[in-house]
């Protein structure tokens, strides 16, 4: 809920050292996510964003997006329509299912500006609140194999439906 009414969800990752470069990389997206919002190689040297180019394909129930890494670093960002808005509560299901081993899985999920009673399941530990006064939950899961599965559950209470993006400074 931070620049569209949908959910922002966020991979920020690093490549083995052990993959050789240029690498193809898969990531497995929810099917009614049609394409990603940003898919991005970071420049080793100024942290710069390149965009990178990327195809889409339908298989079950999952939109796969295929693109060549050509930096370790990479952004990769997309939309997920799945928030469901019940009066002033709101949830969202965010579930993982692994295609590959991941050293050091670490989880931010940061509480839309002007909502209450935010509740996640598993819990993810305490919060941090950054210099805007934006809360985050924060769990540092550590190593899981590629064929780990696990779900996340949001719930919240928001009276509006005002973009966290639009009340920052």
């Amino acid at each position: 809920h931070f620049d569209q009414p949908d959910v922002l969800v966020i991979y920020h990752m690093v490549l083995s050292m052990d993959e050789k470069l240029p690498a193809t990389v898969e990531i497995r997206l929810p099917e009614d996510v049609v394409k990603p919002t940003a898919v991005q190689a970071v420049d080793p040297l100024d942290g710069g964003l390149n965009s990178l180019q990327y195809s889409t394909r339908q298989v079950d129930d999952w939109t796969i997006v295929t693109f060549v890494a050509t930096t370790r670093e990479i952004n990769f960002e997309y939309h997920d329509p799945a928030l469901i808005r019940n009066g002033s509560q709101l949830s969202y299901q965010y579930n993982w299912l692994g295609d590959y081993s991941i050293e050091n899985l670490s989880i931010y999920i940061e509480q839309p500006v002007g909502s209450t009673n935010m509740m996640i399941t598993p819990n993810l530990g305490s919060t941090k609140t950054n210099q805007q006064g934006v809360t985050y939950f924060y769990s540092q899961i550590g190593k899981i194999t590629p064929v780990t599965q696990f779900s996340i559950g949001i719930q919240y209470e928001k009276e509006d439906d005002s973009l966290s993006k639009s009340q920052l400074p």
